[in-house]
């Protein structure tokens, strides 16, 4: 049961690293995910146009989606 329980934390975790938002919806906190998801794109937008560096832009991002990635790991509920 655990390592089933692990396996699923896992996957919520690469889901919500590829698409913040998306491991937050499979563990059921849809607000928290659209939240995310909305904060990733104006983050994108908002570093893209302003500093005019996609690069920076994308370093940011991945920052972003790990600490994503990690909450959705550690907030996994086996409901």
């Amino acid at each position: 049961m655990l390592i089933k329980m692990e396996g699923k934390r896992i996957v919520r975790a690469v889901c919500s690293f590829l698409i913040p938002g998306i491991g937050q919806f499979l563990n059921g906190h849809f607000g928290r995910g659209i939240v995310f998801l909305i904060i990733f794109i104006g983050l994108l937008i908002a570093l893209s146009a302003v500093l005019g560096r996609v690069l920076i832009a994308y370093v940011i991002g991945i920052v972003y989606r790990l600490l994503i990635a990690f909450e959705a790991y550690y907030s996994y509920d086996d409901f």
